[in-house]
């Protein structure tokens, strides 16, 4: 009698990995699994219904860490931040930000670091 021991992703097809004792010695041989991705879909989608009913505070905490974690992003996409700590840098700096204010970008703060150097911070239009 054949037992299935593992089951999981091999050279990139699923597959299952089972054991036989044969004549005192143990076979092992594995075999594709046959799932259709419908049933997959369908299981993690019940799965993930049963989670949230059963946790409803770890599933709002996750949501809302989800929605702040969009909301970051969509603003940080639009937006850029350049540090230079001397002045051959801010030279380089102040020319690529000018070519950049040309592209549409707008510099929202240009500030001196107190000691360390120069600041930019830009936002897109």
């Amino acid at each position: 009698m054949k037992m299935e021991i593992w089951r999981g992703v091999v050279s990139g097809k699923t597959k299952k990995l089972l054991a036989e004792e044969v004549d005192d010695s143990l076979c092992l041989s594995f075999e594709p699994l046959e799932e259709n991705l419908e049933d997959t879909v369908a299981k993690i989608a019940v799965g993930t219904i049963r989670f949230a009913k059963a946790h409803p505070i770890l599933t709002t905490f996750a949501a809302l860490y989800a929605w702040n974690s969009l909301k970051k992003y969509t603003e940080a996409k639009n937006s850029v931040k350049f540090y230079a700590k001397d002045v051959k840098e801010r030279n380089y700096y102040d020319a690529m930000i000018k070519d950049m204010q040309k592209a549409g970008w707008r510099i929202v703060t240009s500030k001196y670091v107190g000691g360390t150097g120069y600041e930019w911070t830009l936002h897109r239009n």
